[in-house]
């Protein structure tokens, strides 16, 4: 039996739709399955719902770019 590469797993696990072939295959191995759930624990644990989505973006104060160029040595600034 061919298992599910790894990488579609992980896709699985971050609720991606994966190709039809590996879909098929991980609705009836529980191998499978179960390392699914094993990958998904993490993501759920680290979900933050109100940030996940809609709203509007917050940027960060300068001070956090100025220490990404400072540590990076990049002098660009982000678009605006």
């Amino acid at each position: 039996m061919q298992h599910c590469a790894p990488e579609q797993l992980a896709l699985a696990a971050l609720a991606e739709q994966l190709p039809a072939g590996d879909a098929a295959h991980l609705a009836s191995c529980p191998q499978c399955q179960a390392e699914v759930a094993s990958l998904r624990r993490p993501v759920d644990v680290l979900a933050v719902p109100p940030l996940s989505g809609g709203g509007t973006e917050v940027a960060p104060p300068p001070r956090v770019w100025d220490a990404i160029a400072a540590a990076t040595g990049v002098s660009a600034a982000p678009r605006a």
